[in-house]
C-alpha cells in the first residue's frame, strides 16, 4: 500500500509542478516575447495562472502560482519520504523462506 501511495504522490507532485512551471514560462514568456517588460510580465502570471484568492497585497494568497508550486513540491518530497520509509521497513523486515 505504500509503495502505490508513494509512487501517486511523488507522480502527481513532479507532474503537477512542472506543468505548472511549464505554464508560468508559456504566459509570462509569451507576453514578453511580445514586447512586454518582465515586470508586467510578472503581473500577467500572477492574475492569468491562477487567480488570486485575496485582494491584500500582504497576503499569501494574493500570489497564488508560487503557493501552488509550494504545494506540489511538497507533495513530491511526502510521497519520496513515503517511498524511503517503505524500502527501510522492506529491508529490515523479517527474512522468510521460500517454502
Amino acid at each position: 500500500m505504500t509503495s502505490w501511495l508513494h509512487l501517486i504522490l511523488f507522480e502527481i507532485g513532479v507532474l503537477g509542478a512542472t506543468s505548472l512551471q511549464a505554464a508560468i514560462g508559456l504566459v509570462g514568456g509569451n507576453y514578453v516575447a511580445h514586447g512586454g517588460s518582465a515586470i508586467i510580465a510578472a503581473e500577467v502570471v500572477r492574475t492569468n495562472i491562477i487567480p488570486p484568492l485575496s485582494t491584500d497585497p500582504t497576503s499569501v494568497f494574493y500570489d497564488m502560482p508560487p503557493v501552488a508550486e509550494a504545494l506540489f513540491i511538497g507533495l513530491a518530497v511526502l510521497g519520496m519520504l513515503l517511498g524511503i520509509i517503505n524500502y527501510l521497513t522492506a529491508k529490515s523486515g523479517p527474512m522468510q523462506s521460500g517454502k
